[in-house]
């Protein structure tokens, strides 16, 4: 009998606590000034989509493909390692 006495308030203990925390987040939640607002989303009609399709032009887009291509090409020049110089420090 008396083997059971230390577990069952132990538990017992753990009852409380548990039950005092979920009281406590329930009146926070009551006290809570935030507010969720459900809102349907927006979809964009099919007119507005056309209408910023048609914002690029095929001749700013080969420029822009021109640009890219040589800014690509200038890019590859020799690039230095910098573990390359580490052997010619003097702080050794």
């Amino acid at each position: 009998m008396v083997n059971l006495i230390i577990p069952t308030l132990i538990v017992s203990v753990l009852a409380i606590m548990l039950s005092l925390a979920a009281i406590i987040m329930v009146i926070a939640q009551r006290l809570s000034t935030h507010k969720i607002e459900w809102r349907p989303l927006v979809q964009q009609t099919a007119e507005i989509e056309a209408e910023e399709d048609e914002k690029f032009d095929d001749e700013e887009d080969s420029k822009f493909l021109k640009d890219a291509l040589n800014l690509q090409r200038s890019g590859k020049a020799k690039v230095e390692d910098p573990l390359d110089n580490i052997l010619s420090t003097s702080n050794f």
